[in-house]
């Protein structure tokens, strides 16, 4: 028996539809979550509510970073911490690139950098200071001493943590930054910290 093309091709789209209504969809289910208060909802639909203050990207100049430029840093607070203390001024350290670039030219010591008025002195001069770390601002409720005597530390600055008062380390709060000469009182919202991860391809995160 023969089928007319007109029937033949009625019988293939009736077989199709019933192939796509039996196949189960390729792509993946949307997460849903359950949020307090309100019925689910889809994960990607849940809004912060603050994504227009997002930072932008600076410095975007860094070629050694692996997204040209840093994206993962505070402005108006320093979160870096005390070991491994290398202080830059100006003028070989002309504006916050200058310091995270600074940091990057240290893979084997820096982690962290700020830049800030960090002395009195160089609020009256008008430039502010870069500071270089290996580590980030300890929890309030955290304290480290360091053996600074003890053979197996490498590149601590011992020497300077102990004139700086910085041995033991104790943790606090992340400290606004300010601009005024006693450091206390009027806040410095241009002052940039931040990490620098250096990645094992050769490239760093920041």
């Amino acid at each position: 028996m023969f089928l007319k093309t007109s029937s033949l091709l009625s019988a293939l789209m009736v077989l199709a539809t019933a192939l796509a209504i039996a196949l189960p969809d390729p792509s993946p289910a949307p997460v849903e979550v359950i949020v307090e208060g309100q019925d689910t909802v889809i994960f990607e639909n849940i809004q912060c509510g603050n994504e227009h203050q997002g930072l932008k990207p600076i410095c975007p100049h860094l070629n050694t970073t692996e997204e040209h430029g840093c994206v993962r840093y505070v402005k108006g607070f320093d979160v870096t911490g005390v070991v491994t203390e290398v202080d830059l001024t100006f003028p070989e350290i002309q504006d916050a690139c200058d310091c995270i670039q600074a940091c990057l030219n240290r893979p084997g010591t820096c982690a962290a950098y700020v830049w800030k008025f960090s002395t009195p002195a160089s609020v009256t001069a008008g430039h502010r200071t870069c500071t270089l770390y290996s580590q980030f601002n300890l929890p309030a409720q955290v304290a480290i001493a360091i053996d600074v005597a003890n053979t197996t530390n490498m590149n601590i600055n011992s020497e300077e943590l102990v004139a700086n008062g910085n041995n033991p380390q104790m943790g606090a709060l992340v400290a606004q930054t300010f601009m005024d000469a006693n450091l206390n009182t009027t806040a410095d919202p241009a002052a940039v910290s931040g990490e620098v991860w250096q990645l094992s391809t050769g490239k760093a995160i920041c």
